[in-house]
């Protein structure tokens, strides 16, 4: 009697569509695949907040020790700022330290990101007093009808002889009347 009884209350499919341990199994994969993705996700959002927090105390770096800061571009061919350079000039010490930002071709361009990676590696020389990072030119060539003129060998440059181009970035406009 027991045996009609577990025949009647048990249902077999041999169709696996139907079989509820599997798909029990299956909702848990899912399940386990969407806490991966949230977990994946979290880390970088912590990480952008680190990033966030470093640039604003570079920002306030650069301004406490009353350094000046410029900024300018090499463009693809799109007109996308893809090499951001920025130059701190230590008026105390009488130095320049460069920092370059090179935007992979895999990246969606941000200028602002741009910004604060190059000036953020242009700190970080300043305050290691050493170069760091070595360029690496096949990162430039692409998307570039003619490679730009980059004599530089570091993302991360300290106490740099600034080009032609530089200096006229820090020297101030003359006030017209």
């Amino acid at each position: 009697m027991t045996e009609q009884f577990i025949s009647k209350s048990v249902k077999v499919s041999k169709s696996p569509e139907e079989n509820p341990i599997k798909s029990l199994v299956h909702e848990y994969d899912d399940q386990d695949l969407f806490i991966d993705e949230l977990v994946i996700s979290c880390l970088k959002l912590k990480n952008d907040v680190e990033l966030q927090k470093r640039y604003k105390k570079n920002k306030e770096f650069i301004y406490t020790n009353h350094l000046e800061r410029r900024f300018y571009y090499h463009r693809d061919k799109s007109d996308a700022p893809r090499i951001t350079i920025c130059i701190i000039h230590d008026l105390k010490q009488k130095m320049y330290h460069r920092g370059i930002s090179i935007c992979s071709y895999l990246d969606i361009v941000n200028k602002e990101d741009g910004r604060d990676i190059a000036e953020d590696r242009a700190v970080k020389a300043m305050k290691l007093k050493t170069s760091t990072e070595e360029i690496i030119r096949g990162d430039i060539i692409m998307g570039y009808d003619s490679i730009p003129e980059l004599n530089y060998e570091y993302k991360s440059d300290y106490n740099v002889v600034i080009t032609e181009f530089e200096r006229k970035l820090f020297t101030p406009k003359p006030i017209q009347e």
